[in-house]
């Protein structure tokens, strides 16, 4: 063992047992006894951390170099260390340092010109998507994140790019006084005189942090992504730092929420009149709004008998509507409401059982919206839709 992690093991035992141990002797047996116990129980302490130090700092042996970047780096060397996994999901930003932000903005209608004008990676296989920006109660920038995800009946996988800034300094979260990796789970790659931080999280969650000047990055991925995926963004931005001017708190969508019963109109040539067709109630509801604009509306319906002062769940209707629709819902949609028949509607119900949490669901297009129906009772579901065919 080194001299200094000596040191460190001792500065660790408990200073009572130091105490005990000085303590003169005396000629009672008991207090004797108490002595040897407390002189057994500092070589335990002793013992004991010199033996874990011992495991720690082997298993840095492994580890306690810092990689070089060169030109034949492939992506899995980013994370050559990463055998295990780690057991948190914290972040590998020093989260000291950042403020908590006061204000945020979208921008994911942005999506094609930043990919035409090179700010973000074109990343066609990843198409769900959202863009924001937060702010502090100044209104500069705290921060801004990329998403992108990926979804299919068997998995779902996503790409985070977060980038912001904070104090010039180095990242304290796995980085030693040393510069060098201060666990075995920590992979550091020095590029171009920058220090990149490649950790491993709990349910196979990869992160490559960095920090140049003042501006701080952290590309996080799931664990479907490739090591390809996630290092095609960090070798983008590497070449094209973000550059927030373009993310000012007056050029990002402001997104609020309102209610039916706060803004009665949204929406009203879209959402059936539940009350007059079958004495149905609106139990829960809320209107997504881009800068006052409605554009998305969730609500739920059901019958107004309750059964033991509750609604009864078999009765009720979920209906979506939204403006702008994600690309796995659109993909889902059966065609224009003129498309949707009876018989359609009745085929797809006689499949769902009464006694499953499975709902029947039809997706069509009105004018410039999608609406998504779902609920368990064909006949109502038809005859709401048939409602809005009538208008």
């Amino acid at each position: 063992m080194r001299k200094e992690d000596f040191c460190d093991v001792l500065a660790d035992i408990n200073e009572n047992y130091v105490k005990e141990a000085r303590m003169p002797m005396v000629k009672s047996k008991k207090n004797t006894w108490v002595k040897w116990v407390a002189i057994a129980a500092v070589c335990l302490c002793i013992v004991s951390a010199i033996g874990i130090t011992y495991i720690v700092t082997s298993d840095k042996e492994e580890n306690n170099n810092v990689l070089k970047w060169s030109e034949g780096f492939v992506a899995e060397d980013y994370f050559k260390y990463n055998k295990y996994e780690v057991s948190s999901t914290g972040p590998a930003v020093d989260g000291s340092v950042i403020a908590p932000y006061a204000e945020t903005r979208y921008f994911s209608d942005y999506r094609t010109e930043f990919e035409m004008n090179g700010v973000i990676p074109t990343l066609s296989d990843y198409p769900e998507y959202e863009f924001t920006a937060q702010y502090n109660e100044d209104g500069s920038i705290y921060s801004v994140r990329f998403f992108w995800a990926q979804r299919s009946e068997n998995y779902n996988s996503y790409m985070e790019l977060t980038a912001g800034y904070q104090e010039e300094k180095i990242i304290r979260d796995c980085i030693d006084a040393k510069a060098g990796p201060d666990n075995p789970y920590v992979t550091v790659t020095e590029r171009a005189g920058i220090q990149i931080v490649a950790r491993r999280y709990r349910g196979g969650i990869k992160t490559l942090t960095f920090q140049d000047g003042e501006i701080w990055y952290q590309i996080k991925f799931g664990w479907k992504c490739t090591y390809d995926d996630a290092v095609r963004i960090l070798d983008w931005i590497w070449e094209h730092p973000i550059d927030f001017n373009l993310f000012t708190i007056d050029r990002g969508t402001e997104i609020t929420r309102s209610n039916l019963e706060e803004m009665p109109e949204a929406f009203s040539e879209y959402i059936p009149d539940f009350s007059e067709l079958f004495d149905y109630v609106c139990a829960d509801n809320f209107i997504n709004l881009k800068d006052g604009e409605p554009y998305e509306f969730q609500g739920s319906f059901f019958s107004d008998v309750k059964v033991l002062g509750e609604y009864d769940t078999s009765t009720r209707i979920s209906w979506y509507i939204y403006a702008q629709p994600d690309y796995y819902v659109l993909q889902r949609c059966m065609g224009d409401i003129s498309e949707i028949t009876e018989q359609l509607v009745t085929d797809i119900f006689s499949e769902i059982s009464d006694f499953t949490y499975t709902d029947g669901e039809i997706i069509f297009m009105k004018d410039n919206y999608l609406i998504w129906v779902s609920g368990k009772d064909a006949d109502i579901v038809w005859h709401a839709i048939e409602s809005l065919k009538n208008d």
